[in-house]
Parts: C-alpha cells; sequence; structure tokens
C-alpha cells in the first residue's frame, strides 16, 4: 500500500463521527389541528370580505354631487376672497 491510502485511512479514523438526521415522525392530530384552524382563518376572511367589501354599494351620482358642492361651500367659508395674485396674510392688502 501507498503512503498516502494509510494516510487517508488513519484520518479518517480520527475524524469525528458525522450522525445522519433522523426525519420528523408524521403527527397525525397536529397536522389535523393546524388544518382545522387554517381552515377556520380562511372561512373567517371569506365571511369579512362578503360582509365588507362585497356589500359596500357606492353612492347615487346625485348623492356625490352634492357632497362635491357642499365640501366647495366650506372650503369658501375658510379662504376669504382676495384678489388674484394677493396674499393670504392678515397685513396683505385685499
Amino acid at each position: 500500500m501507498s503512503a498516502t491510502r494509510t494516510a487517508a485511512r488513519n484520518a479518517s479514523a480520527q475524524s469525528p463521527q458525522v450522525f445522519e438526521p433522523k426525519p420528523f415522525k408524521p403527527r397525525r392530530g397536529l397536522f389535523v389541528l393546524l388544518l382545522v384552524v387554517n381552515l377556520i382563518w380562511m372561512a373567517t376572511l371569506i365571511v369579512m370580505y362578503f360582509t365588507t367589501v362585497r356589500n359596500a354599494h357606492p353612492p347615487a351620482v346625485h348623492e356625490r354631487e352634492l357632497e362635491i358642492l357642499q365640501s366647495d361651500k366650506v372650503l369658501e367659508e375658510l379662504t376669504p376672497a382676495t384678489r388674484p395674485g394677493a396674499s393670504d396674510l392678515p397685513i396683505a392688502p385685499r
């Protein structure tokens, strides 16, 4: 035998043992529990979708126009009318 083969055998004999990992045991109870929890969660999401997003009706067109007109009136009341190009500062001439 050559010197390299003998050295390789000695090196493998001195190296620490490597243990093969054991796969997990299948746990049916845990699987069923997680499956039921997941199904309950998905059912909850579906119920929330149909009770909120699905039943939300957009307001009628005339109601939207009234809201826009009312919001414009509020804006006009908050900002006093000034001449074009004038500043809104209190010391500015109007």
